[in-house]
C-alpha cells in the first residue's frame, strides 16, 4: 500500500466519523478530499482506486440530503456511472461491494428523478440498470430492498394494461412479501404516495394474487389434510424450481420421504415411551413414512423423525430437546426432578422444525393424542419456561390435530422457498 493510498484511507475513516456526528461537517469535509482522491486513478492504481472512489461515493449517496442541492447530489451520480464503467464478467466475477452498491444508488437517485418529472422512458431504463448489478457473495442482507418501492412506482407510470399490468403487479407483490420482512421496504412504503398504496386494496390486485402460480400455494384450506400440505409443498418446489430451469441443482429444494415404519418399530417406540402413539400419527409412519419439507440442515425446514435418523424417532420432551442440542442444563434449574419426569412423560417429541442457529419448534403429541408445539430459543429462555409451565398447568391446552400442525408448517416452508428462489434470482 502506497502512501498516498493509506492516507486516503485514513481521510475516509475520518469522514465516517465526522458523518456520523455531524452529517453537514461530516459532507464538507468529504467533498474537501476530491483532490487527494483524484491523484489515484482507477486505471493506475486498479483495485485499491475502485473501492476508495466507491466508498466516497457510497457515503455521498448516504448522506445525500446534506449535499448543497439535488442537482449536486444527481451530478454525484452521473459522475459515478461514468467513472465505474466496470464490464460485466469483472462484476460478477468479483465482490466489489462498495462499487455494487453505488452503481445501484446512483442508477436509483437518477430513477427517481427522471420519475418525478415525468420522463418515464428514462427512469425505467436507470430501475432497470440498478436491478441488473445483482447481488455478491458478500453482501449478505438484500441489496435491492431498498429499491423496491421505486421499481413498482415506475411500472405503475408505464401504464396498467396488458403486460405492463401484470408486470406492475409483479413488482407490488415483491413490494408485500418484502416489507414483511425488511423494515427498510416498509419505510419506503410509508413514504410512497398514497395513490400507489391503494393498489394493494384493488381488486384486481386481488384476482392477480389468487390466481398467481405460487402466492396461492403459500397457505392451505382450513381443512387441509398433511398429505395435500405435503403436495402443496412439491409443487411450489416445481413452479420456483422447475426441472428444465438452468438453476444448480445443489440449489433445488426437495421433500425427503422416509420409508413406512413396521409395526414392530412403532410397538417398541410405545413400549419405551408407556401409551399408544395417537391414530393419525401411526397412520402417517405405517402407511407412508415420515418425511422432510427441505433438506433438514436449511433453516426453514421441517424434519418428522424417523428410526433411520439420528435422533431417537420418539422422544420425552426435555430428553428430546436436551439431545438434539447436546445438553440443556437450565431445565434442571427451573424445574425439579417431578417436573422433569412429567415433561418427559406427558409430551413426546415426533418432529422439529428448524428456524436458525438459536431456534428449533419441537413439534410433539401428549398422552390425550393432542398434538402441539414448543418454541425453543437458546437465547430466550424464559419465554420458553414459561410455555413449560402453561403445558404442565394443562397438557392438552394448545393442542390442535396432525394435519393443522403440517399444513402450518408447510406454509412456513413455502414462504421460506420463495424468499429463497427470490434470493438466488437476485445473485450474479
Amino acid at each position: 500500500m502506497t502512501k498516498l493510498t493509506r492516507t486516503i484511507w485514513d481521510r475516509l475513516e475520518t469522514a465516517d466519523n465526522k458523518l456520523r456526528s455531524n452529517p453537514k461537517q461530516g459532507i464538507e469535509f468529504l467533498l474537501a478530499q476530491r483532490p487527494l482522491l483524484s491523484q489515484q486513478t482507477i486505471a493506475a492504481e486498479g483495485r485499491d482506486s475502485l473501492a476508495m472512489w466507491a466508498r466516497y461515493y457510497q457515503k455521498l449517496f448516504c448522506y445525500s440530503e446534506h449535499l448543497p442541492s439535488r442537482e449536486a447530489a444527481l451530478e454525484f451520480a452521473r459522475e459515478a456511472l461514468e467513472r465505474f464503467r466496470v464490464d460485466k464478467a469483472t462484476l460478477y466475477d468479483r465482490d466489489f461491494v462498495p462499487v455494487r452498491f453505488a452503481l445501484r444508488m446512483a442508477h436509483a437517485m437518477l430513477a427517481e428523478d427522471a420519475l418525478d418529472a415525468g420522463r418515464v422512458a428514462e427512469a425505467s431504463f436507470h430501475i432497470d440498470a440498478c436491478f441488473e448489478v445483482k447481488s455478491s457473495s458478500g453482501e449478505y442482507e438484500d441489496p435491492f430492498a431498498p429499491y423496491e418501492v421505486l421499481r413498482a412506482r415506475i411500472l405503475l407510470a408505464t401504464g396498467t394494461a396488458g403486460a405492463a399490468r401484470t408486470n406492475f403487479f409483479d413488482a407490488l407483490l415483491r413490494v408485500e412479501n418484502k416489507a414483511k420482512r425488511e423494515y427498510v421496504v416498509r419505510q419506503m412504503l410509508d413514504a410512497a404516495p398514497a395513490e400507489f398504496r391503494t393498489w394493494f386494496g384493488h381488486p384486481d390486485y386481488a384476482a392477480y394474487k389468487a390466481e398467481h402460480s405460487v402466492e396461492k400455494l403459500r397457505r392451505g384450506s382450513a381443512d387441509e389434510k398433511w398429505p395435500a400440505a405435503v403436495a402443496r409443498v412439491e409443487r411450489a418446489i416445481a413452479v420456483l424450481w422447475p426441472a428444465d430451469s438452468d438453476a444448480d441443482v445443489s440449489c433445488r429444494e426437495t421433500v425427503i420421504r422416509s420409508a413406512p415404519e413396521t409395526p414392530g418399530t412403532l410397538a417398541a417406540c410405545e413400549a419405551r415411551i408407556g401409551w399408544a402413539i395417537p391414530a393419525p400419527l401411526r397412520t402417517l409412519y405405517l402407511e407412508h413414512g415420515a418425511f422432510a419439507l427441505r433438506d433438514p440442515d436449511y433453516w426453514r425446514s421441517l424434519r418428522l423423525r424417523d428410526s433411520g435418523s439420528s435422533l431417537r424417532m420418539l422422544a420425552g420432551l426435555q430428553e428430546a430437546i436436551d439431545e438434539l442440542w447436546g445438553g440443556r442444563p437450565e431445565f434442571a434449574a427451573s424445574f425439579d426432578a417431578a417436573q422433569i419426569e412429567r415433561l418427559n412423560r406427558e409430551f413426546v417429541v415426533f418432529g422439529d422444525f428448524f428456524h436458525d442457529s438459536n431456534a428449533y419448534t419441537h413439534l410433539y403429541f401428549t398422552r390425550g393424542g393432542g398434538f402441539g408445539t414448543l418454541y425453543y430459543d437458546q437465547d430466550d429462555w424464559d419465554s420458553a419456561r414459561e410455555s413449560l409451565e402453561q403445558m404442565l398447568a394443562d397438557p392438552e391446552a394448545e393442542t390442535r390435530t396432525l394435519d393443522a400442525l403440517i399444513s402450518e408448517f408447510a406454509s412456513d416452508v413455502i414462504d421460506a422457498l420463495i424468499e429463497q428462489r427470490d434470493e438466488a434470482d437476485s445473485q450474479a
